[in-house]
């Protein structure tokens, strides 16, 4: 499976500009045909990075919040929900024990997609959306410190 990342963004970026040319290349590598540097949304890979990051982050606090995130094109739309969960613990196989710092909850990020005549999302067994490391431990750092805010998202069925 492939997963997209700041790079890849960025390539498909179509004002792309680099800095000028020091001793070393400057990564990414952009062709000089590629290069677009008198337009008015030109971009280095920096610039796109930090707006990247900003975008992220503030879907990210939307998200947290129990709100639904509705995709373009009838897509669907993004969800946080909490479920009940357990843990085996490998000392002490026969029983089970709960998530304490969330009394036995955790959360999954979920797409709902609508793709039955609706929105045209070609091999939509391919697409998946998944948090990264940093931010599930924002997330669960998060929900420990404000248990109220974890009580309050929707419940979901595994």
């Amino acid at each position: 499976m492939n997963y997209k990342g700041y790079y890849d963004f960025y390539r498909e970026y179509p004002y792309k500009c680099q800095p000028p040319p020091g001793k070393v290349v400057a990564l990414p590598y952009i062709k000089s045909k590629d290069e677009v540097c008198d337009h008015e949304y030109t971009l280095s890979y920096k610039e796109y990075i930090t707006i990247l990051k900003c975008i992220f982050k503030f879907t990210l606090l939307y998200l947290r919040q129990g709100s639904k995130l509705n995709l373009p094109h009838k897509l669907g739309y993004l969800i946080i929900k909490r479920y009940q969960g357990t843990y085996k613990d490998f000392n002490d196989s026969e029983k089970r024990k709960k998530n304490l710092n969330l009394k036995g909850g955790k959360f999954k990020l979920l797409w709902y997609r609508h793709t039955t005549d609706n929105g045209y999302l070609p091999n939509k067994w391919k697409w998946r959306v998944f948090l990264t490391k940093y931010s599930w431990k924002y997330m669960f750092k998060y929900y420990t410190e404000n248990f109220i805010e974890f009580r309050n998202l929707k419940e979901s069925i595994r």
